[in-house]
């Protein structure tokens, strides 16, 4: 059996906190999280709707509003951040990442990430191969039988692909 590498980041700037390792070490950070949640929540509040170092890629128009938790209100939305002519495997990498922001476990399935995918329109060939060329690529880390979650890399790799 593989042992977990327990882990916690936070990313003020972006509003994203990560954790990984066993239940009982994401319990024993319960009070410390909640804080850091609240901080986030807190300097969210205060920031201003715009700046001038606010940039063009990230507009706050309607269509990119965020939810209270920081987090893209619609998987449409969500796309619309990323450039055009991605690869499929980077749009179920991009899917995927969405699904398992709003999933209470932090996970998601290639079924769910097709799901999103398709009521926009998009249509992959094979999707089950995407994924795992994102495994493959160390963008998802395989959870158990059709459970995955967006790695580190992943996250990164997303991110130097916003429009």
């Amino acid at each position: 059996m593989e042992a977990i590498t327990n882990s916690i980041r936070v990313n003020v700037t972006t509003g994203e906190l990560e954790l990984s390792g066993s239940q009982e070490f994401i319990e024993g950070y319960a009070d410390r999280i909640d804080a850091v949640l609240m901080m986030l929540a807190d300097r969210a509040e205060k920031a201003p709707l715009s700046s001038p170092s606010d940039s063009p890629r990230h507009p706050t128009g309607p269509q990119h509003k965020l939810n209270p938790e920081g987090l893209h209100a619609t998987f449409g939305e969500y796309l619309h951040t990323l450039r055009n002519g991605i690869t499929g495997t980077d749009q179920i990498l991009a899917a995927g990442h969405f699904a398992q922001q709003h999933n209470s476990s932090n996970q998601f399935t290639t079924r769910d990430a097709n799901k999103l995918l398709t009521d926009q329109g998009i249509k992959l060939a094979n999707p089950t191969q995407s994924v795992t060329n994102n495994v493959t690529g160390k963008r998802a880390i395989k959870l158990s039988k059709g459970a995955f979650r967006v790695s580190p890399d992943g996250i990164k790799h997303l991110q130097s692909l916003r429009a």
